[in-house]
């Protein structure tokens, strides 16, 4: 699969993301990134990526008010959390080395 196919593919599976004339927008670089590593468990087929697009789901059917990759974010770290890639505690200290 090129990624073409692989970016046609995310978005009929993800079929509401932010978008202008069909092309992906991105308002702060961390969410291009986030967009990046969520492409990475897809394109790896990772069973992180099905806990990720499941998790992303119930963030949107519960009618979660905050902004697009924010539940992309609450997601993505629940299925890596889940999936025994990285701790809660990793995940804070990386946190904090960024905001810094």
């Amino acid at each position: 699969m090129n990624n073409h196919e692989q970016h046609a593919d995310l978005l009929e599976l993800l079929p509401n993301l932010p978008r202008i004339n069909g092309e992906l927008i991105f308002d702060s670089p961390w969410e291009a990134r986030l967009f990046g590593m969520a492409l990475v468990l897809r394109e790896n087929q990772s069973p992180q990526w099905t806990d990720f697009t499941r998790m992303f789901h119930a963030y949107e059917s519960n009618t979660n008010k905050s902004p697009y990759y924010e539940r992309w974010l609450a997601a993505l770290e629940h299925a890596l959390i889940q999936g025994g890639l990285i701790t809660e505690e990793e995940l804070e200290e990386r946190a904090r080395e960024f905001s810094d």
